[in-house]
């Protein structure tokens, strides 16, 4: 018996409404400027260069739009966010130039990109995933959200090879593994850097202390102690550059939080953060000032509250800490602020 030729292998990419830009957008844009330059590239937080040229690449969206196919396009090529060609791709582009999603991984250079019709399924792929199973949103479903789905076109109902299996999840595989590293280099810059911050603080706070010890009648941080202040400042500046303190913070947290590990660690994932995009168990919105959280750390009376904010062009999180006894103030100060 002859050996059947084994199919190209295809992916399905989703696209989040909790990203920017909008994904409907997003696929408009894309689709224009295939129709204008004959190819457009699409920025993704997967590594799939595990495909072919000629390969199908769809799209689909969360939220609001539950699972609608948006959009197909030919694949070219992928290539990798960190390299030269990549930057000079974002540099370029009209889309990405400003702002991309979330720990992008590389572009994919797109052809023929058509819109999906209204209500499509994702079933009229007529895809089969590793599985074996028919490509449709229930599929997705039972396997989880999946940000990616790699299938082989079987539009008569042919049965999925071995081999192609096997193909099927080395993709996966190999897309998870640079996924795992790239994890992993991440949290190993993060933790580095919560080390730096809370071990400066510290110093900071010490130092403070024994000025204080040596000065008692200098209180805050007016006279001789201005450059601690000062330090503390280009501190922030330079490990957390997305980190807007209000008010008196500075102060508080080197008066009295210095050796708070949790208050560090909040502040990191804000500044890494500064879209909110990831959800955080531990604040809750903050009652009477609308945009605004508030989360607890220290002794539990500690209080760092804080929003997201976008001033030309470029997200920033504005934080204000404080102590508990001082929050009905608090709340009027931040009631104020435009």
């Amino acid at each position: 018996m002859a050996k059947l030729p084994q199919r190209p292998i295809n992916v399905l990419l989703l696209l989040s409404f909790q990203e920017q830009p909008p994904p409907d957008e997003e696929m408009v844009a894309l689709h224009d400027e295939c129709r204008s330059k004959g190819e457009a590239y699409f920025a993704t937080t997967r590594n799939i260069s595990a495909l072919d040229r000629g390969s199908e690449v769809a799209f689909y969206a969360d939220g609001q739009e539950g699972g609608r196919l948006m959009a197909t396009a030919e694949f070219c090529e992928f290539t990798r966010f960190d390299s030269v060609a990549g930057a000079k791709i974002l540099e370029e582009h009209k889309l990405y130039g400003s702002g991309h999603p979330a720990r992008i991984r590389g572009f994919i250079r797109l052809r023929h990109l058509e819109l999906a019709r209204q209500r499509a399924a994702i079933s009229s792929l007529n895809g089969v995933v590793a599985s074996r199973r028919i490509l449709t949103s229930a599929t997705i479903l039972d396997m989880g959200t999946a940000a990616s789905v790699y299938y082989v076109k079987a539009a008569n109902g042919d049965a999925v090879t071995d081999a192609e299996v096997i193909t099927l999840l080395a993709a996966k595989c190999a897309e998870l593994e640079d996924k795992y590293r790239d994890t992993r280099s991440r949290w190993e810059a993060d933790r580095s850097k919560a080390r730096e911050l809370s071990e400066r603080i510290r110093d900071l706070g010490e130092l403070h202390q024994e000025l204080q010890s040596r000065s008692p009648r200098v209180t805050g941080f007016g006279g001789r102690h201005k450059h601690v202040r000062s330090l503390g400042e280009g501190l922030l500046a330079s490990v957390l550059p997305n980190i807007r303190l209000l008010k008196d913070s500075l102060e508080m947290v080197i008066e009295n939080y210095y050796r708070s590990r949790k208050l560090m660690d909040d502040l990191r994932s804000l500044n890494d953060d500064p879209l909110l995009r990831l959800r955080r168990t531990t604040a809750k919105a903050l009652q009477g000032v609308k945009g605004w959280f508030e989360i607890r750390f220290g002794d539990n009376l500690g209080r760092l509250y804080y929003r997201s904010c976008v001033g030309e062009g470029n997200p920033f999180v504005e934080v204000l800490i404080s102590h508990k006894d001082e929050q009905t103030k608090d709340i009027r100060y931040l009631q104020a602020r435009p």
